[in-house]
């Protein structure tokens, strides 16, 4: 069998992450009606843990010179990494699934864009097509989405910004396991979300469970994602993960029947051949 190339390794690893995150809506709403800061608690306080109990296994007794190995640009990843989170939980309670993940899929666009700004990185053709089919996508089912939850899109496309920094960050640190940022960012989240709450912060037996399976599979999307974005340029990073997009709104509608419209399932076709041609043209890219 022949070896798997550093490239194409990264594309799988990016779709892992999408798949695993278009998760948590669903589990999102088997809780409502929730406060999202309790969510944000202990969705990120359950996420951290599992996170450093494996660098634990992976570096023995030196998780926390590991920890301290992230520097500088790793403290600025975990507040983007916060942000992004908080964010993204909060916009959840204040409108469809399909609406906050259509501003998510902002994210190529800005990942791209900074990353030519801050790091002079340049896009390929390829990279730059399937951004355009995707934008073309979250366009079309968003024209074609109702008028709500403004609040709740504009925090939305907050976390988009933030993540899309961090996105930046990792491929400028390629070199550094950025992995404790999760750590830190959970953290961050976590205790900021107690303090707003005031100490009140049980979700209940079912919310329990629910956050614990929301840490489980962000936390495995978050090991795939760190992963494959130290093999990928931003943009492209950004791109493939964008499957997310496509998939949380079905996953709802499936069980909740929270029906997006005609255009949701148009623009989502769209964008889920963006990110096919993008993994295609990446894996056939030199290194």
């Amino acid at each position: 069998m022949p070896a798997v190339s550093d490239r194409t390794r990264g594309v799988l690893l990016c779709l892992l992450a999408g798949v695993l995150w278009s998760s948590q809506g669903l589990l999102l709403r088997a809780i409502e009606p929730v406060d999202p800061w309790q969510v944000n608690v202990w969705r990120s306080g359950l996420t951290g843990c599992l996170i450093l109990v494996g660098l634990a296994v992976r570096y023995r007794g030196g998780v926390l010179r590991a920890i301290q190995g992230i520097g500088r640009p790793g403290v600025l990843g975990a507040i983007c990494f916060a942000t992004s989170n908080t964010c993204f939980i909060v916009a959840l309670t204040l409108t469809t699934v399909a609406n906050t993940l259509f501003m998510i899929s902002s994210e190529p666009i800005l990942a791209a864009l900074l990353a030519w700004l801050v790091l002079r990185e340049s896009v390929r053709a390829a990279t730059w097509g399937a951004i355009a089919g995707a934008g073309t996508g979250i366009a079309i089912m968003v024209g074609g989405a109702d008028d709500q939850g403004i609040a709740g899109s504009l925090l939305a496309l907050l976390g988009s910004f933030a993540f899309a920094s961090l996105a930046v960050i990792l491929r400028a640190s390629r070199t550094t396991d950025m992995v404790p940022v999760v750590v830190v960012g959970s953290g961050i989240v976590a205790a900021g979300s107690a303090l707003v709450l005031a100490g009140d912060i049980w979700i209940g037996s079912l919310g329990f469970l629910s956050c614990m399976v929301m840490a489980v599979t962000s936390s495995v999307g978050f090991v795939a994602f760190f992963r494959g974005a130290r093999e990928l340029p931003a943009a492209q990073v950004m791109v493939l993960a964008a499957i997310e997009v496509v998939l949380g709104p079905l996953w709802v509608l499936l069980v909740f029947d929270e029906v997006p419209t005609l255009w949701t399932f148009v623009g989502g076709a769209i964008i889920v051949l963006a990110v096919m041609v993008q993994a295609l043209f990446a894996g056939r890219a030199r290194p």
